[in-house]
């Protein structure tokens, strides 16, 4: 808690400190040890106080992670630790989790999960997904998780484009997540 005000102007009670994980890594030969702890509730207004040890602290939308360019690899492998995958290629690390109870941990931001309601209901009314799994899988799956290079209006945009994922060193497409009314249609064709 004090160094979370220390370095951010942030004060949290410690009620609201979780202790998810101890990270062991290395970096240029140096071990590292990282405790992530998850804080679920603060007050204040994110500064910098320190300006002599950050450049900077900013807060980011959950699926935009993988696309906002290098992270401390401590910071990238603590984001890892409590949604994992967010933040593809990171180093290996070892984790000792901690026995404790922790609170539930939001998956997305709310406009994702609006945006992906919207889509939903927008391929199973045009009849393109008729069956109740594909239904559901429209219904939970984080289509933006998917195609982090994609603003979420993109991800899920509930017509007949893909969302391309890739691209090959000359500018051309090479991967993509299909469309969202032809991933209905395509998964619900009988054999």
């Amino acid at each position: 808690m004090r160094e979370l005000i220390e370095e951010t102007g942030l004060v949290a009670d410690p009620a609201d400190a979780h202790v998810v994980t101890m990270l062991v890594d290395d970096s240029h030969g140096v071990p590292r040890l990282t405790a992530v702890v998850r804080i679920t509730a603060w007050t204040g207004t994110l500064a910098n106080p320190v300006p002599d040890k950050f450049d900077r602290w900013e807060f980011f939308d959950l699926h935009a992670l993988a696309c906002v360019g290098d992270v401390f690899v401590p910071a990238a492998l603590a984001l890892d630790a409590v949604w994992p995958g967010v933040i593809p290629g990171l180093v290996p690390a070892t984790s000792y989790s901690i026995a404790a109870d922790q609170p539930p941990v939001p998956g997305e931001p709310a406009e994702a999960a609006r945006l992906r309601a919207e889509m939903a209901q927008m391929v199973i009314d045009g009849g393109w997904a008729p069956c109740a799994p594909v239904q559901e899988a429209l219904r939970t799956v984080p289509r933006h998780r998917f195609a982090p290079e994609a603003n979420l209006l993109a991800a899920y945009d509930g017509g007949d484009r893909a969302v391309i994922t890739r691209y090959h060193d000359a500018g051309t497409a090479i991967s993509a997540a299909s469309a969202a009314l032809s991933c209905g249609a395509a998964a619900s064709t009988p054999p």
